[in-house]
């Protein structure tokens, strides 16, 4: 009997010391946000799940911007896993991850039919949509298509307007201008790309090298819509703290996290390591990204509004090259 007892106060030490790291680590994420978000004031209503009811489905009111090659494929699918009542839409219906209603002449009637049903009484829903294409504002070059902003506002009424969240991801814009090359191999080698381009001998199509200015693209949403909230994520920090950075981004939105049976994703490294830029082009490409990037920190610390994972100091160490 003495020694059953004791095994059981051992085990529930041990669980005092997982818990105690787990709210420790999920302690850290916050104190790596601006600021703490309190779920319990935040949460997301039945009223508000109704507000953005529309032909019998409910209307996106988080809108994921990119930027492209910042891991939002990955991060939009675990906030679909794993943040409870929040969906892209029906698969069935050939709902996807991007819908790219705001980016492309896809029809109203045909956008709403992508989402899933309301559900009915009580039932507690949030949709989002997302695309790196909605962050291209005031970063397209060339025959790039640019995003409207204010075609958000179109769409919904005022009220509703004032309910919309955005979510942005960062990520090293160097690495981010060499993967966006990589993913269009068919533009050659990231070198030669860069060099041609800053000597004036060709055109930047892909919008490569501008839509690593993050804080341009983040200051034109808080100019666009000065009432919205935005969190900005920084990627290599997401895929080091996966659990607690969904969380966080949980209690943003006001929706419970679903922890159970989490699984992490791991980054393909190989696809997205810039060890093939030569040193010329990474000191070409620092001179062109460090002074937005310092823009990004003071549009972060400067707005009651714009919220970052980690804070603004981290987020600086991750992407100032």
């Amino acid at each position: 009997m003495r020694y059953r007892l004791t095994a059981i106060f051992v085990l529930m030490f041990l669980a005092g010391i997982l818990a105690m790291v787990w709210n420790n680590a999920y302690e850290e994420t916050l104190i790596n946000l601006k600021v703490s978000f309190d779920n319990e004031t935040r949460k997301w209503t039945y009223d508000d799940t109704v507000l953005f009811v529309d032909h019998g489905r409910v209307l996106p009111s988080v809108i994921k911007l990119g930027a492209s090659k910042c891991g939002s494929t990955t991060l939009t699918s675990q906030m679909q896993k794993y943040i409870k009542g929040l969906s892209y839409g029906n698969p069935q219906i050939g709902a996807t991850l991007e819908h790219h209603y705001f980016s492309t002449q896809k029809t109203r009637n045909k956008y709403v039919q992508e989402f899933d049903m309301f559900a009915g009484k009580g039932k507690i829903q949030r949709s989002f949509d997302g695309t790196p294409a909605y962050g291209n504002v005031l970063t397209s070059n060339g025959n790039q298509p640019q995003t409207d902003v204010t075609s958000f506002r179109r769409f919904y009424s005022s009220n509703q307007m004032k309910r919309v969240q955005f979510i942005i991801s960062v990520c090293d814009p160097i690495q981010r201008y060499y993967s966006a090359l990589n993913h269009q191999a068919l533009y050659g080698d990231p070198n030669d790309y860069l060099e041609k381009i800053i000597h004036n001998r060709t055109e930047d199509i892909l919008g490569a090298i501008p839509r690593g200015h993050y804080g341009k693209t983040v200051q034109a949403f808080v100019n666009e819509f000065p009432e919205n909230e935005i969190l900005i994520v920084e990627s290599s920090y997401f895929y080091k703290h996966q659990k607690q950075v969904l969380r966080g981004i949980a209690d943003f939105l006001g929706l419970p996290f679903n922890e159970s049976r989490f699984e992490s994703v791991v980054l393909n490294r190989k696809q997205h390591l810039a060890s093939e830029l030569t040193p010329l082009s990474k000191a070409n490409l620092k001179k062109l990204y460090n002074r937005t990037a310092q823009n990004l920190k003071k549009v972060i610390d400067s707005n009651d509004r714009v919220y970052s994972i980690p804070n603004s100091k981290r987020i600086m160490d991750s992407i100032i090259v």
